[in-house]
This record gives structure tokens, C-alpha cells and sequence, in this order.
């Protein structure tokens, strides 16, 4: 979780991002070259992560992104991810989705 600086730089307390779920595994950047887009890069390393997440016994994959990142935000639900959280925007920091893929 991310916290937002105040005018001198410092956080202060308040979240930029919805805090992840404790039993998840979170990953905290996804991002594809433009030249590897809509190719299933971004696919394969959620599905690594939630392999990953298994093997360490955890019950879920978090993750958040941007509220105006609209393709990121296809992929996650295509990818069985549901909306578990939001964050407001603090001045040119956009406002954040959480999402959470839990599983047994």
C-alpha cells in the first residue's frame, strides 16, 4: 500500500492504493512492452503468480490499477479477478481498483 505524500514529501496516513487481502499473494506491478500487448504476456504472468500463490499455500492473487486503466482492468476480470476495494484520487495521483482472484 502506497501512502500519500504531504506537501513537505512525507506520508501522512493516507492510502493511495486499497490494501491487499493478508492470505494473497500481491503483485505490484504488471506491465507489457507495447510490443508484446493483446500477445497473452500479461495473461501468463497472472497465472504464474497464482501458480506461485498455490505452491506458498495462499488463497488469492491481488493486485490493483489505475481507475482510468480500463484495459488492465478487462484483463484482470476476464481473468476471474473481482473488484475488492477502491482508493480517491489525492491531487495527480489517480484514484486505484483493488482486485482479488481468490481460490481454494
Amino acid at each position: 500500500m502506497a501512502l500519500a505524500p504531504d506537501s513537505a514529501g512525507l506520508s501522512h496516513g493516507r492510502a493511495l492504493t486499497p490494501p491487499a487481502p493478508g492470505d494473497a499473494i500481491y503483485v505490484d506491478a504488471l506491465a507489457t512492452a507495447a510490443d508484446f500487448r493483446r500477445r497473452g504476456v500479461a495473461s501468463a504472468l497472472l497465472e504464474a503468480a497464482e501458480r506461485r500463490a498455490r505452491a506458498a499455500g495462499l488463497c488469492a492473487v491481488a493486485l490493483d490499477t489505475a481507475e482510468r486503466n480500463l484495459s488492465a482492468q478487462a484483463l484482470y476480470e476476464g481473468f476471474g479477478m473481482e473488484r475488492s476495494g477502491r482508493s480517491q484520487a489525492v491531487g495527480d495521483i489517480p484514484g486505484a481498483i483493488a482486485y482479488v482472484k481468490r481460490f481454494g
